[in-house]
């Protein structure tokens, strides 16, 4: 039996044969919004095919500058796209955010380089994981005081969102809490500054490594790996209070533990920047995994 012919396409997960004078349309932004909604693309397949070469459906051969042109231009489509991406594998944090990844697909499409969207997908980290390195002096403090009114001062750990909770100390222990905390609440400062340095870092052109290299700078800028420094604080020490964001409950009795973890997930994450997504930015891009 003769193998497929160069008109025969994988097309959001089903074979279909596209006979040679098959119509080609230059689709607008909101046709290609109604034809991604209508067949229920997922987000990596709808670009994966752009980056190809024209998309071709059952009907048609929509042009891949029709993409290009539409994620460039239309809210609607990049906001689709962006739900959609992230949905894709929640309670991670992306490192190419899902609100940038239209810019990462017109650099894809653009160089007709795939390893982008393979770098969009594969850089990822599991958002409990990332805890932020303590600062002292700053806002992000609660005050205590005991029962003999002496106050003491703690560094309130910050994370990205979802990953961290504030848990007050039980009644006894500090009875009068002088917090601006809310019990339960998420603990998410510097996640906007975070967020500011990973679009900068993106905005740089270059090739696939830059993308992890610039990327990694800000990783090792915000990102605690659960050491503290000796002597790092005089006035300060870190309050052992929280709820992670995979539900385990930090206590003074497994503070040490909770420490030790966020080390081993800060280097499996630093691993991933220094060897498994360089293999992946500097591996053959031509052509797509064959589950794509």
């Amino acid at each position: 039996m003769p193998g497929p012919t160069r008109h025969t396409r994988r097309h959001y997960g089903i074979r279909s044969t596209h006979p040679p004078y098959a119509t080609r349309h230059d689709l607008t932004a909101g046709e290609l919004q109604a034809l991604m909604q209508a067949v229920n693309a997922s987000v990596t397949q709808f670009l994966a095919d752009a980056v190809r070469g024209d998309i071709q459906t059952p009907t048609m051969i929509v042009p891949r500058r029709s993409v290009l042109r539409a994620i460039d231009t239309d809210a609607p489509l990049r906001g689709l796209i962006s739900r959609r991406w992230r949905q894709e594998d929640p309670h991670t944090h992306e490192w190419i955010p899902c609100t940038y990844l239209c810019h990462i697909a017109s650099r894809a499409i653009t160089a007709g380089d795939f390893r982008y969207l393979l770098l969009a997908n594969a850089m990822r980290s599991a958002t409990q994981s990332l805890i932020f390195i303590p600062q002292v002096g700053d806002a992000h403090r609660v005050s205590t005081m005991d029962a003999g009114r002496n106050r003491s001062t703690f560094v309130v750990l910050q994370a990205h969102p979802g990953g961290l909770r504030f848990n007050h100390a039980p009644h006894g222990v500090y009875p009068y809490q002088l917090s601006r905390f809310n019990n339960g609440g998420f603990l998410t400062g510097y996640s906007p500054e975070m967020h500011n340095a990973v679009i900068a870092a993106l905005s740089a052109p270059g090739p696939p490594i830059s993308v992890v290299t610039a990327l990694h700078a800000v990783f090792q800028q915000y990102c605690w790996n659960g050491v503290v420094p000796v002597n790092a604080w005089t006035a300060a020490t870190i309050w052992p209070y929280y709820t992670r964001g995979g539900g385990t409950v930090v206590t003074p009795a497994n503070f040490g533990a909770f420490r030790a973890a966020i080390t081993a997930e800060y280097n499996a994450i630093n691993n991933d920047f220094l060897v498994n997504w360089p293999a992946i930015a500097n591996g053959a891009g031509a052509n797509p995994p064959a589950h794509w």
